[in-house]
């Protein structure tokens, strides 16, 4: 930590079949969000959504690596603490 900014080189989130591996900062003071990384899901995409995101989901599981029953994607999460923004990565390629 320093200036009020915490950094995280290796920050791990989960969630039943989803992991999230991430790096980035954190505002202590003005509690804004810099993290970016991949999220892991054991399923796809299609499955773990539902309505219009399960359409976007179908067509962004066309160019993202695949493993066995195992699906890899790059996220963000910018804004701040009370009003988070969660997205692709669209700087890293798929």
């Amino acid at each position: 930590m320093e200036n009020g900014v915490a950094r995280f080189s290796e920050l791990v989130v989960t969630d039943q079949d989803a992991r999230a591996n991430l790096h980035g900062e954190f505002g202590l003071l003005d509690q804004r969000v810099n993290l970016h990384g991949e999220l892991k899901t054991a399923d796809n995409l299609t499955k773990a959504t539902h309505g219009i995101k399960a359409i976007f989901a179908k067509v962004i599981e066309q160019f993202i690596k695949k493993e066995p029953h195992e699906t890899v994607v790059p996220v963000r999460i910018g804004g701040t603490y009370r009003h988070p923004q969660f997205g692709l990565d669209l700087s890293k390629r798929m």
